[in-house]
């Protein structure tokens, strides 16, 4: 039995089939984690799932490992390779152009021998492989967005190209929020909204994992504790969280602001150490580092701070901690807007600004006796809006398949405990 006939004999099955290509070697830990939640759950639905994968890495080995059908093309690594802006964007464009055309033979494959009924796309270098493979086969092809659609060419050519490949190829772009849907705008193409889903069984205080005490943080038991969960980049603004902390503390203010994240080594990383150490603040600043589970940390939190200096996209940690039962402060734009809601769930700043996160925070003290409720208001709206039942039903409303679209009576939150601060 040759390759091809040992994967159709382990799904020659009568469930629908989706197919869907990946890089394989530089999805971010978050993004996998999101996206195969989606696929198992859909597994759970009766439906069949294939991948191709265009290099070796860590997220084609962990599709393999999870015993998904995959078909390794083995491509030479151009396809991600559209950075920058202007000419050097174009010319990347270009190669994404080659390697779709190269590569079409090996996806036509996979096609062929796992016969899906629909493509599915969630890295935006693969929408021209995608699209020219749906084209080829007559199989419609769903492009799922999970980033802002930047400006990298002048007149908002890059979203209307975007669009218009959209157009040419007849893919179907879905958008992991109301914001990134914006971002590509609808001139030629629209795309429809699903949002990114999470397990609420595993991101509950009510689940089994190992709790970590303040004391072994070094954390006052007595002041409230902030905590951002993020990895050290300039673009989740960690450094103006910390000075606005900070003019706080030299006006008298004392609570706990937990870093959970990494790489501390880095030279933003070790910027914001220096400058905690150099005001004499090491007392109520901690760093964790990188770290695999955020869930005991979420229970060291009295609230979550999800940091940027731009927008976030959707923001995973912001459901997974409003399901840890935490409030959550946030800047407005983007994802946050649509997840978190002011003054019940948490507290959205406009202006990301060392001033802005300062305001945030004491906005957020001031709401002190509030933070359980809070907290359990936000459990609830999590678990109805960005559940993976919830969202997996959106998707397949999306793509056609209704049948498999489970509807369940939403519970009253039982793992969510309201304490007095």
């Amino acid at each position: 039995m040759n390759k091809e006939e040992e994967i159709m004999s382990k799904t020659e099955q009568k469930h629908p089939r989706l197919l869907w290509l990946i890089l394989g070697d530089v999805e971010s830990y978050g993004f996998r984690r999101a996206f195969l939640d989606l696929m198992n759950t859909l597994k759970d639905r009766s439906i069949d799932i294939g991948f191709v994968s265009m290099y070796s890495g860590p997220f084609s080995k962990e599709v393999e490992e999870a015993g998904y059908p995959i078909w390794h093309v083995g491509a030479k690594r151009t396809l991600n390779k559209t950075k920058g802006k202007g000419w050097t964007f174009l010319a990347g464009g270009m190669r994404l152009m080659y390697s779709a055309v190269a590569n079409q033979r090996a996806v036509a494959n996979a096609i062929k021998s796992f016969k899906p009924n629909w493509i599915h796309v969630s890295n935006n270098s693969l929408l021209i492989a995608g699209g020219l493979a749906s084209r080829l086969s007559g199989i419609p092809a769903y492009w799922h967005i999970h980033n802002t659609i930047q400006s990298k060419l002048p007149m908002e050519l890059q979203p209307l190209s975007l669009q218009f490949l959209c157009k040419l190829f007849g893919v179907q772009a879905i958008a992991n929020s109301r914001h990134t849907a914006s971002s590509l705008g609808d001139s030629l193409a629209k795309a429809k909204v699903s949002y990114p889903g999470v397990n609420v069984s595993y991101f509950s205080i009510a689940a089994k994992f190992r709790t970590i005490s303040k004391t072994e943080l070094g954390v006052s038991e007595q002041l409230p504790v902030f905590m951002i969960a993020a990895r050290f980049d300039p673009e989740k603004a960690q450094d103006r969280v910390v000075d606005a902390a900070i003019q706080l503390y030299k006006k008298g203010e004392r609570f706990t602001l937990l870093l959970v994240g990494g790489p501390l080594d880095s030279g933003f990383g070790k910027s914001i150490v220096e400058r905690v150490e150099k005001e004499g603040f090491s007392e109520y600043i901690k760093f964790v580092g990188q770290v695999d589970d955020p869930r005991p940390y979420f229970l060291v939190a009295d609230v979550v701070v999800n940091s940027r200096i731009d927008a976030e996209p959707f923001g995973l940690s912001v459901v997974e901690a409003m399901l840890m039962g935490r409030p959550v402060l946030a800047y407005k734009l983007g994802g946050p807007s649509e997840t978190v809601v002011d003054g019940l769930t948490g507290w959205l700043i406009s202006d990301p600004s060392v001033e802005g996160y300062r305001k945030g925070l004491s906005r957020a003290l001031e709401y002190k006796r509030y933070w359980s409720k809070m907290g359990c208001s936000a459990r609830r709206i999590a678990s109805a809006k960005f559940s993976l039942d919830e969202t997996t039903n959106s998707y397949l409303k999306i793509v056609g398949f209704t049948d498999h679209v489970v509807e369940e009576e939403l519970l009253p939150a039982k793992d969510c405990v309201e304490v007095g601060h």
